[in-house]
């Protein structure tokens, strides 16, 4: 089975790796079936990641990160039900990879150059960016769309 929007993802990262991050940030779907994006990203940087995970910004401070994009997926009829998207701007693919590799817990999917999924968490990296997507609430609820079979 192909991840949809992982899928959608690689796709973009592949295409737009080496331009404007912001242009990346762009391309990324704002509605996969019954999950809509929050009208706002959040975007962090060096200075402000703590603002976001706090007591877990430092590992990534360590690396060469540059910029993390937050986006929010709530299933419009379960609004109780989230998917964040995080894609973390590690400047190069060594870094990226050593952000993936030091918190290993599961088995490879086959996403990116190296992937994991499990309970709810999907992590891969990809060129210089560091991909992670997890489901808050009924993770059985949200496989219809994180695990639907394309063409």
């Amino acid at each position: 089975m192909k991840i949809l929007l992982i899928l959608s993802t690689l796709l973009i990262l592949t295409n737009c790796a080496g331009e404007n991050v912001n242009e990346l940030y762009q391309s990324i779907p704002k509605k996969l079936q019954d999950w809509i994006a929050e009208d706002k990203d959040e975007i962090y940087n060096r200075e402000t990641l703590f603002n976001y995970i706090n007591g877990g910004a430092e590992l990534y401070l360590t690396y060469t990160f540059k910029e993390a994009l937050v986006r929010r997926f709530v299933n419009a009829r379960q609004p109780d039900m989230e998917i964040v998207l995080d894609i973390f701007d590690m400047d190069s693919s060594e870094e990226a990879f050593g952000i993936f590799s030091s918190e290993r817990e599961d088995e490879e999917i086959g996403i990116g150059q190296d992937s994991e999924y499990g309970g709810g968490l999907l992590r891969f990296w990809k060129d210089r960016y560091f991909i992670s997507m997890v489901v808050l609430g009924d993770e059985q609820a949200a496989k219809p769309v994180m695990f639907e079979q394309y063409p």
